[in-house]
């Protein structure tokens, strides 16, 4: 399964918490077929689960610098995908 496939390479989420990111993420790429639709579907979960307000960037090749809130930010790999999910400080 996907989520077997996933690597979480940065992440200050509780270990719970993961568990349930690695769903949401391995749901949202089995079920769509872009990633602009990946990324939607994992901010529209993330919102839902979590009760907050994600970011979510899904590529193959991207940089990022940021600032997140504290137990809000993970970053994944799902073999070339790449998966950064944050909650601005602001």
């Amino acid at each position: 399964m996907l989520k077997d496939m996933m690597t979480i390479t940065q992440s200050d989420f509780p270990d719970d918490s993961k568990k349930i990111i690695q769903q949401i993420v391995a749901q949202a790429i089995f079920k769509n077929n872009t990633e602009k639709e990946i990324s939607y579907s994992i901010k529209k979960q993330m919102d839902q689960q979590f009760q907050d307000h994600f970011n979510v960037v899904v590529g193959r090749h991207f940089g990022a610098n940021l600032t997140a809130t504290v137990e809000r930010f993970v970053f994944a790999q799902v073999g070339t995908l790449q998966v950064l999910i944050f909650k601005s400080q602001c």
